[in-house]
Parts: structure tokens; C-alpha cells; sequence
């Protein structure tokens, strides 16, 4: 049975029995907001519409009422009123084992509906807690733990899913090398959870609460250049394929060639002291681009530099050439342009690369796994990061890594 009242709250197996209405006021004078109209409240009186409930106890159906408790239920604003469901609960007495309990229903958490509740932890992706326990009239530990309980929720129903690709990387939870780890589903597009910092433990504690089924089901895992990340894959992961992520190998090259651009700055003259080549300066996000996206007015000013700096066009074709690794169609093609990157460094032009080099020796099957694993990259999982830096700074910075890693699962 329903009424267009129950109809309008959006809950189900209630009947609304009385109705009060208050019509919001103006602020008096000298008060917060003066001027501005409070919100009135609406005051809905329900009760269940079954006429008997299944004992928690034994299982038998019972229909005696022993007593009836009141209890005051947040809902959804309507009509910019605060919405206060009061519900007569009913404590049934069971004939069969002489227990009591009292009735439940499944749109109600606590002392809010299910839809209100996630509402509420929804709006902290674009608000502070402090903001959104202003807004609803209810206490900030309040709104934290509608958070914790709608997190939490989500990432277990997440983690019982199979993931065939695993994303992982880090991102920073403040100042003083304080960082989590953040996983990512890269097939279905989610955050799996957030974990308190970086290391191999880390890893290894979520790969033991997955369990060994769980693990199994895993082909492909993408992470940055992170050893202790690659220990504990190693470990609990063997039969999945490694891959090291697109961005970050180019981040290294990319770090190299301003390496040997700042040395080429700096390097003194003849006849004073060193001074500051303002082209070379003016030209470090160019050095960066890739070939085949340069206008023709940019390639102009690259050659002019390149005819002053030899060393410098010897860096840049190098980083093209890393570039072609990706770029290619096969495995066989990443390996040609590997080699032509090896024969430019072998010149000795570059010696900013020695480092960059060797990080490509001791992770050259993760990085040509690429094109055997279907190209994945860690873009998804970076495009996260940026949500939960803009969380950060909504928030004012976080203290306690499980309430951030909470929030976070809310908009990823």
C-alpha cells in the first residue's frame, strides 16, 4: 500500500500515517544570515506496512507486538525542508522461541535513509565534511562516519570482483614523504582502495587479504619503476605479466636530456665568466615535444639550436627514438628502435644517459611487455590522482590515511 507521500520520500514498505509541516522563518536581527529564510521542516509519521516480521533467532514469522519505540529517521530534503521520518517501530515478541527483536528495514542505516546517507558522503567529493555537516544540520564525526561506512562498502563489494588488469602507483598524502598506494581496476575503470604507504609490505598485505583466487585471476599488472612494487608482484603475482608504464619511462628520458640541456647552459665561455644561454633556457619545453607533433616554426628553431649543439640534437634524437619503442606495432619494431637508442649512446655525445641506461637494462622485459599485454598504460590511475590531489586540497589536507583512503573511493 502507498500514498503519494511515500511515493514523493522514495522509501518503500512504509505507511505514512500523519503529516506536520513547518514554514521556515526569516533570521531575526543581529543573527547569522539575517535576511536570508531558515529552512522550515517536514515531519513524516510512518510505520511498516507488513503486519509481521521473521524472528533473527530461530526463523519463525511472528506477529505479536510487544512494545513500540519511536525512532526519528533523516531523509532527502523536499521542497528545501529538512525531512525527519518518524518511525513507530514495533518490537515483536516470537512464539516460538519467546525472543524479542526489533523491526528493521532495509532503507534505513542508523538514524538516516540509505539514500540520504549516500547523498551526504557523496557531496564531500566536491565539499568539505565541515561543509556538508553544516548544510545537513548534523555533527562532523557524523558525516566522517557515513563516509567511512559508504567507503568501506564500496571497496569490498569492489575487491570481490576478478580484476584481469591491475593498475598500481603512489600518490602523496602531505608533506614529509608521506605517501599511499593506490590500485586500480584498469578494465572496469575503479579504485580498488588506498593503502598506507609505498613499500613492500604494503603490496603484500593486500595480495593476502585478496586471497589465491583472487590473485589467479589476475593477468597484467602496470606500476611505475618501484622495486619494492616489483618484489612483491614477483612473489604473489608469477604468472602475471609485467609492465612498466609508459609515462614514467619517458619521465626518465625526458629528465636525462634536461640533464644535458643545464650542463650545455651552464658550460662557461673563453673569454668570461659562465653566462646564461637564454635559447637553450627558452627552449626546455620544446626539447620535451615529440618529433612528429612540432609545427614547422618549431622545428626551424630546433635546428638552429641543434647547429650550435650537436650533443644536444644527439639527446633529442635519442628521446625520439624511446618514443618509436611505444609507438611502434609490434614487439619486433620496439626492438629495432631500441637498438638505434643504444647506437646513439654508444657515441659517448650523451653521457646524462648512463644512469637512464642501465634503469632500461633491469627493466627492459616490463618495458617491452607492452606490446604483448595489449598496450595498457597507467593513464586511468594518473587521472585518479589528479581527482584525489583535488580532494586534498577540498579537504585542507588529511591526517588520517583510512579516512583519506575512505573519501577517495567516493568519486574514483
Amino acid at each position: 500500500m502507498s500514498d503519494s507521500i511515500t511515493v514523493r520520500l522514495g522509501v518503500e514498505g512504509f505507511r505514512v500515517t500523519w503529516l506536520v509541516e513547518t514554514e521556515p522563518e526569516e533570521a531575526g536581527e543581529g543573527e547569522a544570515g539575517e535576511g536570508e529564510p531558515r529552512l522550515g521542516l517536514l515531519e513524516v509519521g510512518v510505520e511498516g506496512v507488513e503486519a509481521w516480521s521473521v524472528c533473527p533467532w530461530c526463523g519463525a514469522g511472528c506477529r505479536r507486538v510487544r512494545a513500540y519505540r519511536t525512532l526519528r529517521v533523516r531523509d532527502i530534503p523536499t521542497r528545501r525542508r529538512r525531512t525527519v521520518l518518524v518511525w513507530r517501530r514495533r518490537r515483536f515478541e516470537c512464539g516460538g522461541c519467546g525472543r524479542t527483536h526489533i523491526e528493521t528495514h532495509p532503507q534505513v542505516t542508523g538514524k538516516f535513509t540509505t539514500e540520504y546517507a549516500g547523498e551526504l558522503a557523496r557531496a564531500t567529493a566536491r565539499l568539505s565534511i565541515a561543509a556538508v555537516s553544516d548544510a545537513a544540520d548534523v555533527g562532523w564525526g557524523t558525516i566522517q562516519r557515513l563516509v567511512n561506512t559508504q567507503g568501506e562498502g564500496k571497496a569490498r563489494r569492489r575487491r570481490a570482483l576478478p580484476c584481469r588488469v591491475l593498475l598500481v602507483d603512489e600518490t602523496s598524502i602531505g608533506r614529509g614523504h608521506k605517501y599511499m598506494t593506490v590500485l586500480y581496476d584498469g578494465e572496469k575503470g575503479y579504485a580498488l582502495g588506498m593503502l598506507p604507504g609505498r613499500s613492500k609490505a604494503t603490496l603484500t598485505r593486500f595480495f593476502r587479504d585478496q586471497g589465491p583466487a583472487w590473485r589467479q585471476g589476475v593477468e597484467v599488472v602496470v606500476t611505475d619503476g618501484s622495486t619494492p612494487y616489483k618484489v612483491a608482484i614477483e612473489q604473489y603475482l608469477p604468472k602475471a605479466q609485467h609492465v612498466l608504464d609508459r609515462f614514467h619511462v619517458i619521465r626518465w628520458f625526458g629528465y636525462s636530456l634536461v640533464q644535458l640541456r643545464r650542463d650545455l647552459q651552464r658550460r662557461p665561455h673563453q673569454d668570461r665568466p659562465p653566462a646564461w644561454e637564454q635559447s637553450l633556457h627558452r627552449s626546455r619545453c620544446l626539447l620535451l615535444k615529440r618529433g612528429d607533433r612540432l609545427s614547422e616554426a618549431e622545428q626551424e628553431r630546433l635546428r638552429s639550436l641543434f647547429d650550435r649543439y650537436p650533443q644536444l640534437e644527439t639527446g633529442w634524437q635519442a628521446l625520439q627514438e624511446l618514443h618509436q619503442v611505444y609507438q611502434a606495432s609490434n614487439l619486433e619494431e620496439a626492438l629495432i628502435a631500441l637498438d638505434r637508442f643504444t647506437a646513439l649512446y654508444q657515441t659517448g655525445q650523451i653521457p646524462q644517459y648512463r644512469k637512464t641506461v642501465k634503469t632500461i637494462l633491469r627493466w627492459s622485459d616490463q618495458i617491452l611487455a607492452y606490446h604483448t599485454t595489449g598496450r595498457p598504460t597507467n593513464a586511468k590511475i594518473e587521472a585518479a590522482n589528479g581527482l584525489l590531489q583535488k580532494l586534498r586540497r577540498i579537504a585542507h589536507g588529511f591526517t588520517n590515511p583510512q579516512n583519506y583512503a575512505n573519501r577517495a573511493l567516493l568519486p574514483t
